[in-house]
């Protein structure tokens, strides 16, 4: 499961750009328990922590960065 899940991660990195704060929070929470195939997302993980107006996905993306790095 953990493998098919971790084949997402391109498709995850890529909602971290979504018009909705669900999807961003959800796509930065699953990209942190995924650092072997999450690298390239750190850029938007650090853009969303200093500008999403959502608090929680400032917190995923915090999250996530922390597992990453």
């Amino acid at each position: 499961c953990y493998a098919a899940v971790g084949a997402g991660c391109p498709i995850y990195a890529g909602l971290l750009d979504a018009p909705t704060a669900s999807l961003r929070h959800t796509a930065a929470f699953l990209l942190a328990w995924f650092p072997a195939h999450a690298w390239g997302a750190i850029p938007k993980l650090f853009r969303l922590v200093r500008e999403d107006p959502s608090g929680l996905v400032r917190c995923s993306s915090l999250l996530a960065l922390s597992h990453l790095t």
